[in-house]
């Protein structure tokens, strides 16, 4: 049903998105022509088309009545869109086009209003919950094609684009015929579901990558990053053992449940690039499983990036001590 769907509206809302991708890019493309190497920088042209495929919800997670919505049902699970387009572009020296985007991530359609006569369903909203995996064909480069550099750096443009229309707290929205909406603003930008406030306490055996004169010590820092938003604790000097008790809750802004949710550890650097130290394990993906989890102060093994010891694992005890409240 959702399959059918969605590419029964998508011919009306395919027109509404080329025109959100074309100011996006645009954007984006300004961005990222500044981090081009000099010998690539010029003029930027380029025109986009997209196809007639329409996204599919290929597994679905959950179905419910949405909690801030009181007249809208949510339908979410793994969204997968392997996009036709007919793009071409041009920066400086290089033309080539993108034929196919393919994005998976964790997807959302709510249909909203419910209307007690036809056709009942009276719109609805289109969105990822997190910045989805995006790759994307290249043509008319010939060998350029196999450069790994340009492929990432044409990934990273769309990318940053597509987050801009489709990805929370963006989203597309289309309302049927002459659907009456009472409130046009909330229709298009609903408020969040909720506020995340994180309190990192500290932690303890990170991995140690400066020499000091009592051996190996960091200067740990941590991240907390949900959506498309990422906040930090201040730096601890030279220790393994970091206390961030002092510092203020970390607070986020949850427009659903299932929006990414990534915790990380780096060593602080001034003349060459920060260092990751550790992250909290994939098993805790989501705002959801943090939630869940640190209701109350809580201890939780970390993931290490143990380069001051040569190797990648889990380092025994190496722990970060926070609280997770949701509401």
């Amino acid at each position: 049903f959702l399959t059918s769907f969605c590419e029964m509206v998508w011919p009306k809302l395919s027109g509404a998105v080329q025109k959100l991708m074309d100011e996006r890019v645009q954007e984006a493309l300004k961005v990222a022509i500044l981090k081009l190497p000099e010998s690539m920088r010029g003029e930027v042209h380029y025109n986009i088309s997209f196809g007639d495929s329409a996204p599919i919800i290929k597994d679905v997670y959950s179905w419910r009545k949405h909690p801030c919505v009181k007249d809208g049902i949510e339908v979410c699970g793994k969204m997968h869109w392997d996009a036709k387009v007919d793009m071409q572009l041009a920066i400086g020296p290089l033309n080539f086009g993108i034929d196919r985007i393919l994005i998976d991530g964790v997807g959302c359609i709510i249909f909203r209003p419910l209307m007690d006569q036809a056709p009942i369903l009276g719109g609805f909203h289109l969105f990822y919950c997190s910045p989805p995996k995006l790759r994307v064909g290249l043509t008319g480069l010939g060998g350029i094609t196999r450069w790994a550099a340009v492929d990432d750096k044409v990934s990273e443009i769309m990318a940053e684009a597509f987050k801009m229309v489709m990805v929370l707290p963006q989203r597309m929205t289309q309302r049927f015929a002459n659907t009456k909406i009472e409130d046009m603003p909330d229709f298009r930008c609903p408020p969040p579901v909720g506020v995340l406030q994180v309190k990192v306490l500290g932690a303890r055996n990170l991995p140690g990558v400066d020499l000091g004169f009592g051996g190996r010590t960091s200067d740990p820092y941590c991240t907390v990053t949900v959506g498309g938003r990422t906040l930090r604790t201040s730096s601890c000097s030279r220790t393994l053992k970091p206390d961030w008790s002092q510092d203020p809750a970390l607070v986020f802004l949850v427009y659903h449940e299932r929006q990414d949710l990534k915790l990380q550890i780096f060593d602080e650097n001034v003349l060459r690039q920060d260092i990751q130290l550790a992250e909290l394990p994939r098993r805790i993906r989501s705002v959801a499983d943090l939630a869940a989890k640190c209701g109350e102060a809580r201890w939780l093994e970390l993931a290490t990036n143990d380069s001051g010891h040569g190797g990648n694992g889990e380092a025994e005890g190496s722990a970060i001590h926070l609280c997770a409240i949701f509401c």
